[in-house]
């Protein structure tokens, strides 16, 4: 059949999230609500052939899931692997499930979420070589980020005023997704993915402040000497503090509307 010639698909339910970016971003956000989505020139290497990348990004708004996804479309292709918390939205979970790529894991149980990506990892390691993770967990609130901002402060006794746009990056899911790659033997990268609004996008309840905004995202490769060994938890977290940190000041970047030269950009 076409699409198992053309997609690499064996059945055509899996076409089910190609139509979902394609008619969610295309029809309503595009032509519809005005909205524009646009990519800084990947600083993420091609991949080879044992490469596995671990995508590590922020979580998307209720109103960035499908830009973000049109985005990954345009980067990477529709193959890659969502690792996602139990009890995640059926819009997410339903489009990623007729892939088969997704790997839903208890973050209350990390001993349980450990055995399900070690069970996990060894079968999609080999049909899907990039796999997505969203560090801080769920979707950002003012509420949220005022919690994690608390917590931090009471833990290491020190303001993040930084953290605005998302929620506190924790280490522990990468870090396991990192070591079963790596026990695979395959060569594991991270790349970190930003992606925000130029503006308050709104929520569901108010999608109109979305007319006419800005879709942003950035790919940048974590560079593998700055990679801690598996069992260092310590280095992991510092790593992962360092990546929310510049996910923020890149999301107020694009918040301060300065303007991104043009031959930097790429327009979907």
């Amino acid at each position: 059949a076409w699409w198992s010639k053309r997609l690499g698909w064996k059945h055509p339910i899996q076409i089910a999230p190609a139509l979902y970016g394609l008619l969610g971003y295309q029809l309503c956000y595009k032509r519809i609500a005005g909205v524009k989505s646009e990519s800084l020139k990947s600083l993420m290497n091609p991949l080879k052939k044992d490469d596995v990348v671990i995508l590590v990004a922020n979580h998307f708004t209720e109103l960035g899931l499908i830009p973000l996804t049109w985005t990954l479309r345009r980067a990477i292709g529709w193959r890659w692997t969502w690792v996602i918390r139990n009890g995640s939205s059926a819009i997410v979970r339903i489009p990623m499930e007729a892939l088969g790529s997704v790997i839903t894991i208890n973050r209350g149980d990390r001993k349980a979420a450990l055995g399900t990506i070690n069970q996990r990892i060894p079968k999609l390691a080999q049909q899907s070589r990039i796999f997505l993770i969203h560090p801080d967990g769920s979707r950002p609130s003012k509420r949220k980020i005022k919690r994690d901002r608390d917590h931090f402060l009471q833990k290491l006794a020190v303001y993040p005023s930084w953290l605005r746009y998302t929620k506190f990056y924790k280490a522990g899911g990468t870090q396991e997704l990192y070591t079963a790659l790596a026990k695979t033997g395959m060569n594991v990268r991270i790349v970190h993915l930003v992606h925000g609004w130029n503006r308050e996008s709104g929520n569901i309840i108010h999608p109109e402040r979305m007319v006419n905004a800005r879709f942003h995202a950035k790919l940048e490769e974590v560079h593998h000497y700055d990679i801690p060994a598996t069992d260092d938890n310590e280095a992991w977290k510092t790593l992962m503090q360092k990546l929310c940190k510049d996910a923020n000041r890149q999301i107020d970047f694009w918040r301060s509307h300065r303007k991104i030269r043009e031959k930097s950009r790429i327009s979907y």
